[in-house]
């Protein structure tokens, strides 16, 4: 039986993974950025990647306010941790149903140790134990800002018990809009299924590996931003810094912008990917 510390560096791994599985779309974005002339591509990427940082700094709150009742004591490696001083108060609510957990960092911007200002409340709720199948876990936020930028919206993962084949399954879904201090805001939906393929059973988590299928679409202010579909399931392994596998199809919102398709290989772990753009085939080094 899994320890509850091995438990807790397993779901750690697990949020790595998806969130390099995010940034991925960045990388194709950028790779299309050598044709942008606006403004409006410009913003979008600074948007893009302040979302991808806060969504999975927002999931790591979370689960270390989950696991430990509060997010003082930080994470390792590299991950945020917030200063000391009582910049965030954890209150659990286990006798509610659904169980809540309310983050709240105050009503005036605290300092974290990321150089990030925080104000607001996250909020999260959860019914069963993440390995159960039918355990609902759900964030939303409360006057929320980070340096000023106002985060709204939610974000569920659903236990959906195994597969045909026994594996675990995790239904994702993901609405969240950023308004920017400077008054642009960007939206992002998704849906998504997370497969635990391997590692499941085992203590260790330099085993666990999972497949991703699903549908994302973004947009900003003006409108641009672009949907994006895996049409195979992208297979990312907590033994390798890139994704080991699968295709992922993005249409630019922009009319002038060409569709993209992203093939990340057949399950080598190495940092290539090969882009197809117009017709034309690309071979890019993952980063």
């Amino acid at each position: 039986m899994l320890s509850k510390q091995s438990k807790y560096q397993n779901l750690k791994t697990m949020k790595s993974l998806i969130f390099k599985c995010s940034i991925i779309l960045l990388v194709v974005l950028g790779f299309n950025a050598c044709t942008k002339d606006t403004d409006d591509d410009s913003d979008y990427e600074v948007n893009s990647t302040f979302m991808e940082h806060e969504m999975s700094q927002t999931s790591n709150f979370a689960d270390e306010a989950y696991q430990t009742g509060n997010i003082e004591s930080g994470f390792t490696g590299g991950q945020v941790e917030v200063r000391g001083g009582g910049c965030a108060t954890v209150t659990k609510d286990t006798l509610s149903t659904p169980k809540t957990i309310t983050i709240d960092f105050g009503p005036t911007n605290c300092l974290c140790k990321d150089g990030r200002y925080r104000r607001g409340k996250i909020l999260v709720s959860y019914e069963g134990k993440y390995k159960e199948a039918g355990s609902v876990h759900t964030i939303t936020f409360d006057g929320y800002y980070v340096n000023d930028n106002h985060i709204e919206g939610s974000k569920t993962v659903t236990n959906i018990g195994p597969d045909a084949q026994g594996r675990i399954q995790y239904a994702i879904t993901e609405s969240i809009k950023i308004t920017m201090a400077n008054g642009k805001y960007f939206e992002r939906s998704s849906s998504r299924t997370r497969t635990w393929v391997k590692g499941f059973d085992t203590p260790s988590k330099a085993d666990d590996e999972y497949e991703i299928t699903g549908t994302n679409t973004t947009s900003n202010s003006k409108g641009y931003g672009f949907n994006a579909e895996i049409t195979t399931p992208l297979l990312v392994s907590a033994d390798c810094d890139n994704i080991k596998a699968g295709i992922v199809v993005v249409v630019p919102k922009n009319p002038v912008k060409p569709q993209i398709s992203i093939d990340f290989g057949d399950g080598t772990c190495d940092d290539l990917a090969t882009v197809t753009i117009n017709g034309k085939t690309h071979i890019i080094h993952l980063k």
